[in-house]
C-alpha cells in the first residue's frame, strides 16, 4: 500500500502514557510500520507494536485486557486461528480505531470492537481467503452463520463504517451489496419484532403533539406569569390547609386568574372532561398542573419521533441538551447531548435530530424551569446543578401538588408507558382517528411481519409503545414508498434528511449513540432486502415480457416463493430505483434514470433498456410527468435540442404506460 494523504489524529485512548512526548502518540505514516509502538509504559517503554501477535493494552483498562489477533500460538494450541494476511489486516483495523479520523475510544471500547469483528477474520481464514477478497468470494453468503443475530448486527455497523471510510484505509472488506447480504441473512432476533407505526397514525400523532407544544409556546409568557402568580398567592396565604382559590369566600376563583392571563381555553382544551370546569374547587389548580405535565411528556413524545432515543435516554436530557454544529464532511445538523457517567466519552452520549425538535426542547426547559423555581421557593432541597441546567423531565413541585417537601426527594417521577400517558390524558389523541384501517394493517404487517393480530387489529385503536417510535424512526428514514401519506412525507422530508446522513456515515467528528446507529443501519439494510424481494411480485413487469424479467432477477422456478425469497436476499438480484420502477443494471448506468428516461423506456427511438421493470403502482406518477412534458412542449422552440429531448421523454413515458396496461 502506498502511503495515504488523509491527516490522521492523535491516539484515542486518553490515559497518562498517551502524550504528546511519547512515541505512539502520532502515526508517522499509513499504514503504519509493523514496528510501530502501540501502547508504551509511563517511561516510554515499548509494551506492544503493530505487528505484534497479541496487543496488551492493560495498563489502559486498569486490568488484564488483550487483543489476540490470532496468528500467533493459541492458549489450547500451537495452531493460529487466523492466517497472517488477515491479521495483518485485522491489526490495521484497530490501529484505524486508534489512530483514524474518529479515533476517540476507551480501551474496553476498543475490545468490544475488535470482539465484535474478530468472527469476520477467522471464518475468512478458514475459507483460505484474505478479508479484503470476502466480497468478490461467494463465501459471503455463509459470513452469517458465524455470527448470532445480536453479535452480526454490531459486526454490522462496523463493517458499515470500514466500508465508508474505505478511501482512507485503503481496502474494502464488504462493499454495499455485501453487506445488505449480509444483513437480510441475519434472522430476526426478537420473538416478536417491534410493531412499525403505520404512516397514517404516526402523522397524526406527531401533528397533534406539535399543536400542543405550539399551544404552549404562543401563551408562553401568560402561562409564566400564571404559574408565578399561584405559586406566589399559594406560598403567601393565611392558612396552610386551604388553597388560595377555595374556602367559602374566596378572594378570587381560579378561573378568574386563568382568565386574567388568557390560558383558561387550553385547559379546557387539552385536559379537562367535559361537563368539568376550573370553578370546580381544587379542579382548576390540578388541571393547570396537568396541563404542564401532559405538554412536557408530549414534548418529550415529539424529541422521540425524531431522534432514535429510548425513552429512558430522552428522560434524563437536560436543558442545555440541545445544540447547532457544524460537521467539516456534511455542514450544519442539530445534536441531542445526554450525560454519560463514563470518564472516556465514546459514541454513548449524542444523537442526531430535526431543527423541528429545538421547540420541544424549549417547552421542557421552559416547564422545569418553573417547576425548579418552585423546588427553591419551599427550600427543597436539590444539587445545585438541578437548578442551573434542570432536568427537562422534572417532579411537579408546585405546592398544590400532592408532593410535600422532603429533606430529601426524588427530582424525577417515573415514566409511564406511552399508552399510560394516552390513558391518563384521553383529550391528547382522538381514538377515532387511532382506529385501525385496513391499510394500516397491511403496512404495518409488511414491515412486522410478526405483527401481534391480538393487539393490532383493524377497527381497534393503535396501541403504542416508546420503542415503535425508535423503529419507526429508523424504518421512515430509509425514505421508504410506504410512507405516502402527504403531511408525513412533509415531516420526514424536512426531518429525517441530516439524520439519514449522519447515521448513515461513519466519519462524521460527532461521536454518535451506537445503539441508534445500529437500529439504522440494521433497519436501512432489511429495508433494502425488502424493497429487493417486491421485484419479484407483478407489481413490477419488463417491456419484455415475463421471461426476460426471470432471467433478468436471474429467478427460479416461479413457483417456489421460498426460493424466490432467497434468491432476492442472497444479492442475485441487483436493483436502485428510478422514475420508472427499477433498474437491474450491475453497475454505474451512463444514461440517468433517476431524472431523466429517456433511455429507460426507449424514448430515443431504439428499443427500451433491457435492465429495466416497470412498477404498475408508479403509473399515476408517470402520467403527471408526460403531462408536465406534454405542457413544456408547448412553450419549446420546435427542432430545438431542449423539444427534441421533451418529444423522447414524453414517448419514454408512454411506452412505459403502454406496457403496464398490457399486463393488468
Amino acid at each position: 500500500m502506498n502511503t495515504h494523504a488523509i491527516t490522521f489524529s492523535s491516539i484515542g485512548v486518553i490515559h497518562p502514557t498517551n502524550t504528546p512526548s511519547s512515541p505512539n502518540f502520532k502515526l508517522p505514516s499509513w499504514p503504519p510500520p509493523a514496528d510501530f509502538p502501540v501502547v508504551v509504559d509511563q517511561d516510554g517503554n515499548v509494551i506492544s507494536r503493530i505487528s505484534d501477535h497479541i496487543w496488551n493494552i492493560s495498563i489502559w483498562a486498569g486490568k488484564s485486557l488483550h487483543l489476540n489477533f490470532g496468528d500467533g500460538p493459541q492458549r489450547r494450541s500451537s495452531d493460529p486461528v487466523i492466517s497472517k494476511e488477515n491479521a495483518d489486516i485485522l491489526r490495521l483495523v484497530s490501529a484505524f480505531w486508534l489512530w483514524g479520523p474518529k479515533p476517540s475510544i476507551s480501551a474496553d471500547s476498543l475490545k468490544a470492537r475488535f470482539t465484535s469483528i474478530f468472527n469476520v477474520f477467522r471464518f475468512c481464514s478458514s475459507r483460505n481467503i484474505v478479508a479484503t477478497q470476502l466480497s468478490e468470494s461467494s463465501a459471503i453468503d455463509e459470513l452469517h452463520t458465524s455470527f448470532t443475530t445480536a453479535a452480526g448486527e454490531k459486526a454490522l455497523v462496523l463493517l458499515h463504517d470500514l466500508f465508508e471510510q474505505s478511501k482512507a484505509l485503503q481496502f474494502v472488506i464488504l462493499n454495499k451489496e455485501c453487506l445488505r447480504r449480509f444483513a437480510v441473512a441475519l434472522p430476526e432476533h426478537q420473538v416478536k419484532q417491534t410493531a412499525y407505526i403505520p404512516p397514517r397514525i404516526w402523522s397524526y400523532q406527531v401533528t397533534r403533539l406539535k399543536e400542543l407544544i405550539d399551544d404552549y409556546l404562543n401563551h408562553e409568557e401568560n402561562i409564566k406569569n400564571c404559574y408565578m402568580d399561584c405559586l406566589a398567592q399559594y406560598l403567601n396565604k393565611k392558612s396552610k390547609y386551604t388553597s388560595p382559590f377555595g374556602g367559602y369566600k374566596p378572594a378570587e376563583k381560579f378561573q378568574d386568574v386563568t382568565d386574567r392571563y388568557g390560558i383558561s381555553h387550553l385547559l379546557y382544551k387539552w385536559i379537562l372532561p367535559p361537563g368539568n370546569n376550573l370553578h370546580d374547587r381544587g379542579r382548576g389548580l390540578i388541571a393547570f398542573s396537568s396541563f404542564l405535565t401532559l405538554t412536557s411528556r408530549s414534548a418529550l413524545n415529539y424529541t422521540l419521533n425524531f431522534s432514535l432515543m429510548r425513552i429512558d435516554e430522552g428522560w434524563n436530557l437536560r436543558s442545555d441538551c440541545f445544540s447547532k454544529e457544524v460537521d467539516p464532511h456534511f455542514g450544519h445538523f442539530c445534536l441531542l447531548r445526554g450525560e454519560t457517567t463514563k470518564t472516556i466519552q465514546d459514541s454513548d452520549a449524542n444523537w442526531i435530530t430535526s431543527p423541528s425538535v429545538e421547540l420541544a426542547v424549549n417547552v421542557m426547559a421552559s416547564i422545569a424551569k418553573l417547576r425548579m423555581a418552585a423546588a427553591k421557593a419551599r427550600n427543597i432541597k436539590l444539587p445545585q446543578d438541578h437548578f442551573d441546567n434542570p432536568y427537562l423531565i422534572t417532579r411537579s413541585f408546585e405546592p398544590w401538588s400532592n408532593h410535600r417537601p422532603k429533606k430529601h426527594v426524588d427530582f424525577q417521577p417515573s415514566y409511564a408507558s406511552y399508552d399510560g400517558i394516552l390513558d391518563t390524558y384521553p383529550k391528547l389523541f382522538d381514538k377515532d382517528i387511532l382506529t385501525i384501517t385496513p391499510e394500516d394493517l397491511q403496512i404495518a404487517k409488511i414491515i412486522t411481519p410478526s405483527l401481534d393480530l391480538s393487539t393490532h387489529n383493524v377497527g381497534a385503536p393503535w396501541r403504542f409503545s416508546w420503542h415503535q417510535l425508535r423503529r419507526t424512526g429508523a424504518v421512515n428514514m430509509q425514505a421508504s414508498g410506504l410512507v405516502s401519506d402527504s403531511s408525513a412525507q412533509y415531516q420526514l422530508k424536512h426531518s429525517t434528511r441530516f439524520q439519514t446522513l449522519y447515521y448513515g456515515q461513519g466519519y462524521s467528528h460527532v461521536r454518535l449513540n451506537e445503539s441508534a446507529r445500529v437500529e439504522y443501519l440494521t433497519a436501512m439494510y432489511r429495508f433494502i432486502g425488502r424493497e429487493v424481494s417486491k421485484l419479484l411480485s407483478n407489481q413490477f413487469v419488463s417491456p419484455y415480457g415475463e421471461n426476460h424479467k426471470s432471467e433478468l432477477l436471474k429467478l427460479v422456478s416461479n413457483s417456489d416463493d421460498q426460493k424466490l425469497t432467497a434468491a432476492a436476499k442472497n444479492g442475485q438480484v441487483s436493483w436502485h430505483p428510478i422514475l420508472l420502477g427499477a433498474c437491474c443494471y450491475k453497475g454505474v448506468c451512463a444514461h440517468g434514470g433517476i431524472d431523466n428516461i429517456i433511455r429507460c423506456g426507449g424514448g430515443d427511438g431504439q428499443p427500451p433498456c433491457a435492465h429495466t421493470l416497470y412498477d404498475k403502482e408508479k403509473r399515476p406518477e408517470i402520467i403527471e410527468l408526460q403531462n408536465e412534458v406534454s405542457s413544456s412542449l408547448k412553450s419549446a422552440e420546435p427542432g430545438s435540442p431542449f423539444y427534441q429531448s421533451l418529444q423522447a421523454q414524453y414517448k419514454a413515458a408512454e411506452n412505459a404506460l403502454n406496457v403496464i396496461a398490457k399486463s393488468k
